[in-house]
């Protein structure tokens, strides 16, 4: 309802300028009751608000205002009317279309002092201003909290590099409170010893020159831990130019830090793999190859320390230092690590062994497997450690353990690639390992094709290689060269009454005695079963003949063998070239035949006498077809039964191998038989035969016979390491039981 009140004109006030006064006001002009209905308002109210003045008047003023305004607008009213003083307030007028206005209003009753009697009311449209105003705070506010929140820290300081503010975010880093910086820490005292240093350097270009940027230094938080920051400033000066102040912006770059460190110790290992992978590829033995990796880790990749432990088979599990670089000051050999399961092996290295898992230590300070160690560890210098398990083809051969400068070295791309340098250093130490024993074994093979396995003196093959030499060297200097031979009489019955060991022992005996006697330039072999020969270079006859008495000489001391003194018998036969021979088998022959004349005229010596019947032409000739109708298969075999005389029955069959020559006939076996032993060729005859009496055995087993064969083989197969091997692979590709062969 509208309370009734008489309106006012500015008719009434013509007299005294009210009319002039609120026509020329830019905001309009109100007359209130005293009880707050409006009387007047100037025609201003339409720009200002869109109302014509006849839809105000006779309202309550406090209807046109915002719901938040109207009780402090009559509270404001009333206080006018009460004290007759100018009462200013502001409030939200609601416009003609509905949106509100900001009036700045200026309130004061008159009564009986003018013509009218009420409560003027002037207005000013303050709309933009308060708009101004609060965008004004918000960006104040938003500036605040920008500044508080920032994802960046933010400090002053004053010329003394006192703190004077800084933002949360930098509190929080720091972990203090807003009361314990400012106004009592300097920016110096949040950072480390070197970093402070680094700040009074950067502080006096700050005053300098107005600014810094991008200065790299390391914060310390309120419990002591570190991180990185970025800092760049800014100076504040006063009129004349002095520095009074500065603005700091810091960034929190420890991940990055972090980031670059990672990136740069995975290069650096990465360096390392691959120099470790050229040494594998260079190493020719292992203890070289580690000490190779061992140096690259430590010049190369940076480590304080490095070494391999090889994994022991005693009974303590010892874990064998095999290589170290870096600095070590006696830390491995005083260390005492095992890979058992006890205190002292249940350090990183030994558990690495013993798991085949890789074991880290990041802070050997803390870490409770390195207790044992951890005083030696610490005085040295190492804070981080790995240990690698080296894994073989069948088992963990040892570690390669490494120690680095600093805590948290070795992160998990850092520790992947290690792995893989463990794994290839494995790798390259088994195959050189086995390109070890392929060399001893090739070592091994290349001796036995040299040299006699029982005497270890050079053998046939050898001995005739070198007198062939020696001879074409002779032949050019125009020197002689003198051959012995030199037979041990009755061998086989030796053989028989001692014992083949026995018999063996007395070669090697007799083999000590001769080289005791060689002259220095003198090579000794052993050429046949009982048989020795000496080949003199720059030789004669009579040196020859000189050699031969002392070589008989010694043999008339008996020989104590298996506790047994045992007087044997030699007999020598000499041959010199060119006289006697211009070819070392024959020059061989001739002095083996003289030492047979030797025996036979029963004296010690003899000299050859050149070419005798039992080397006639045909004796020559048949030594080369021998060896091609060994190899062409043109030897026979014929059986001779075996007859049981309590049953009468065939218990079974001795084979007898002929030659059927296919021009001379038939060759009797008294002459190809010695032929072969003297010349070598009793070997691949004896297995010439062991084949061919297989192949019948197992042709009479498919007819249903069961007869075993018996063969003769010569002493010297007994005493060959490869027999054997090579009868068993005989009797595997036969496919004919052991029982069958005798």
């Amino acid at each position: 309802m509208v309370e009734s009140v008489d309106v006012m004109t500015s008719e009434t006030y013509r007299g005294n300028g009210f009319r002039a006064l609120i026509e020329l006001s830019p905001d309009f002009v109100m007359v209130l009751s005293r009880t707050g209905i409006i009387r007047y308002v100037s025609p201003a109210i339409a720009r200002v608000a869109g109302f014509a003045p006849d839809e105000l008047l006779g309202r309550r003023f406090t209807e046109f205002l915002h719901p938040g305004d109207s009780g402090r607008a009559g509270d404001d009213l009333r206080q006018s009317v009460d004290t007759g003083e100018v009462v200013q307030s502001t409030v939200q007028f609601r416009h003609k279309d509905g949106s509100w206005i900001s009036l700045e209003t200026l309130s004061r009753a008159y009564f009986e002092a003018f013509d009218f009697d009420g409560i003027l009311l002037s207005t000013r449209d303050v709309t933009r201003h308060v708009e101004w105003e609060r965008v004004l705070r918000d960006s104040a506010r938003e500036t605040d909290d920008l500044y508080e929140n920032a994802p960046c820290g933010y400090h002053s300081v004053d010329a003394s590099g006192t703190i004077t503010r800084i933002n949360s975010t930098e509190l929080k880093w720091l972990q203090y409170t807003r009361e314990e910086v400012v106004g009592r820490l300097k920016s110096s005292d949040l950072l480390t010893a070197d970093s402070q240093r680094a700040y009074a350097s950067a502080f006096s270009l700050l005053k300098k020159y107005g600014r810094i940027r991008d200065v790299e230094m390391e914060a310390v938080r309120k419990d002591g831990s570190i991180f990185n920051v970025l800092v760049s400033a800014t100076a504040v000066l006063d009129g004349d130019g002095r520095f009074i102040a500065s603005r700091t912006t810091l960034f929190d770059i420890t991940e990055r830090k972090r980031a670059e460190t990672a990136l740069r110790r995975l290069n650096r290992t990465l360096l390392v793999l691959s120099s470790c992978n050229q040494e594998l590829v260079r190493a020719e033995e292992q203890a070289q190859l580690l000490n190779a990796v061992c140096r690259v880790v430590v010049e190369i990749g940076g480590y304080r320390m490095a070494w391999v432990g090889l994994a022991e088979q005693d009974e303590r599990k010892t874990v064998g230092p095999a290589a170290v670089s870096g600095f070590d000051d006696g830390y491995i050999d005083t260390a005492e690590i095992t890979w058992s399961d006890c205190e002292s092996g249940r350090g990183p290295t030994g558990t690495a062994i013993r798991t085949g898992a890789i074991q880290v230590a990041q802070d050997i300070v803390v870490d409770p497997n390195m207790s044992r160690w951890r005083a030696a560890a610490v005085k040295r210098g190492y804070r981080a450690s790995i240990a690698l398990p080296l894994k073989g083809h069948s088992r963990v051969i040892g570690a390669l353990s490494i120690y680095a400068s600093e805590p948290e070295a070795f992160d998990a791309a850092e520790t992947k690639l290690l792995r893989e340098l463990a794994d290839d250093l494995a790798f390259g130490m088994e195959t050189l390992e086995t390109r070890s024993e392929n060399r001893r074994a090739e070592a091994e093979v290349k001796h036995l094709a040299f040299f006699d396995p029982l005497t270890g003196l050079a053998n046939r093959l050898q001995f005739l290689e070198r007198a062939q030499k020696a001879m074409a060297e002779a032949d050019s200097a125009g020197h002689s060269l003198a051959l012995l031979a030199l037979h041990l009489s009755h061998h086989p019955e030796l053989q028989a009454g001692l014992g083949v060991r026995t018999a063996d022992e007395l070669l090697k005996g007799l083999a000590r005695r001769l080289e005791d006697v060689m002259q220095e330039s003198a090579l000794l072999a052993r050429v046949a079963d009982a048989t020795f020969a000496v080949l003199i270079p720059a030789g004669n006859a009579e040196t020859a003949q000189a050699l031969a008495r002392r070589i008989l000489g010694v043999m008339r001391e008996p020989f104590d063998v298996g506790g047994l003194s045992v007087d044997i018998q030699v007999y020598v036969g000499g041959a010199v070239f060119p006289g006697d021979g211009a070819d070392a088998d024959v020059l061989l022959l001739r002095s083996q035949l003289a030492a047979s004349e030797a025996l036979a005229a029963g004296e010690g010596y003899a000299r050859s006498k050149g070419r005798s019947d039992a080397e006639s032409p045909r004796r020559l000739v048949l030594v080369g077809e021998l060896r091609r109708a060994i190899e062409a298969d043109q030897l026979i075999l014929q059986y001779q039964p075996k007859i049981d005389m309590r049953g009468g029955r065939v218990a079974g069959v001795e084979a007898l191998v002929r030659w059927q020559h296919p021009e001379r006939g038939t060759i009797p076996p008294g002459e190809f038989i010695p032929l072969a032993e003297q010349t070598g060729l009793v070997k691949p005859l004896t297995y010439w035969v062991i084949n061919s009496a297989l192949s019948q055995a197992r042709a009479w087993v498919q007819s249903g016979l069961d007869i075993p064969i018996a063969v003769n083989v010569p002493a010297a197969s007994l005493r060959d390491p490869d027999f054997l091997g090579r009868v068993s692979d005989l009797l595997e590709a036969s496919g004919v039981g052991p029982d069958r062969l005798q």
